[in-house]
Formats: structure tokens, C-alpha cells, sequence
């Protein structure tokens, strides 16, 4: 009763999270996502994602074309970075046409989010749970002491990007961005 969730997309991927899938498919309304608004002349189908970054972010519409969503190609994006970071495959494809999964399939046509690592349930989950506020640089003894599992000490914090308070989300990584 304390998760709520404001869409079915992030839902979707939380319940493939929790069943320990391999995989989760979001219908859209669109064939999946493009590097601008599809509706723009130009506009290219993205096939495959590596992973979801602020330049994936900015391709995306918090609207529905359709106006039957509620959070758009943002929503979805959402979903993708909560599914992949729990190691689960993520697709995109249009659900508007009959026998979906089996178009998508045959024509080539949608967009993959390809698992970018398998964190633990709580790692995950509070990973996806909402977008970072800021982040924390740190220099590469800071660094490699944190990925052995030691603490975070100031003495390795070389700068700090964002407007973050007690409790926000933040990332941390080393010098190189990493």
C-alpha cells in the first residue's frame, strides 16, 4: 500500500522485477522509440538501446499521441531503466495493430532495452524508484574503495553536481564518469 506508482509502464516493469522475468513488452501507440517525435518528418525508429541516458531522455514526450496513456514514451523509458537495471530485456512495440507481438516480430519493427546489469532485488528497486537529483564525483582511490565496499568518505568527494537534500537519490561516480 506505501508503492504507488502513477502509470502502468513503471507497474509493468515492477511485476517483471518481482516474477524474476527475462523479459517485459509495453504496447504503444507508436512503433517504439524514435530519436524525435514521430510525427516530425525525419524521425528514425531506434531499434536497440544500450542503455537509458539523459541523451535517451531527451528524445522522449511525457504526452500520449493517443491520448489514451497517461506518461507517454517518458513513462516507458522509466520502465526501461527499472527493468534493465534488474537484468530483464525490455521492448517497445506498437500494440495498435492485430496480432502485435507477431508484427513486431516479423517486420523488425519496435525498440530493445538490452539489460544493463542484475542488481539485487533492493538495489534495483531503489534504483528505479525515481530519477537521481545529483551526483557525487569522486577520485579513483574513493573509487575503487567503494566498489570493494567501503564506505564513502568526504576526502574522496571531488565535486558535487546537482540540488540534492537528505534522503534524494543521488549517483556517485569516478573522474573518468564512470
Amino acid at each position: 500500500a506505501e508503492i504507488r506508482f502513477g502509470d502502468n509502464d513503471r507497474l509493468a516493469a515492477r511485476v517483471a522485477q518481482a516474477a524474476q522475468a527475462q523479459a517485459v513488452v509495453l504496447l504503444s501507440d507508436v512503433d517504439g522509440l524514435y530519436d524525435r517525435d514521430p510525427r516530425e518528418d525525419g524521425a528514425r525508429l531506434l531499434p536497440r538501446i544500450e542503455e537509458v541516458t539523459e541523451a535517451v531522455h531527451a528524445m522522449a514526450s511525457g504526452s500520449s499521441g493517443s491520448g489514451l496513456g497517461s506518461g507517454g514514451m517518458r513513462s516507458k523509458l522509466q520502465a526501461a531503466e527499472i527493468a534493465t537495471r534488474a537484468g530483464i530485456t525490455l521492448a517497445i512495440v506498437n500494440g495498435t495493430h492485430p496480432r502485435p507481438l507477431e508484427r513486431a516480430v516479423g517486420s523488425d519493427t519496435g525498440t530493445l532495452f538490452l539489460p544493463t546489469r542484475r542488481d539485487r532485488a533492493r538495489k534495483a528497486w531503489l534504483g528505479g524508484r525515481q530519477r537521481l537529483k545529483g551526483t557525487l564525483v569522486v577520485d579513483a582511490g574513493c573509487a575503487g574503495a567503494l566498489l570493494k565496499g567501503k564506505s564513502l568518505l568526504a576526502s574522496g568527494i571531488t565535486a558535487v553536481e546537482g540540488d540534492f537534500s537528505r534522503g534524494d537519490p543521488i549517483g556517485v561516480r569516478d573522474e573518468s564518469g564512470k
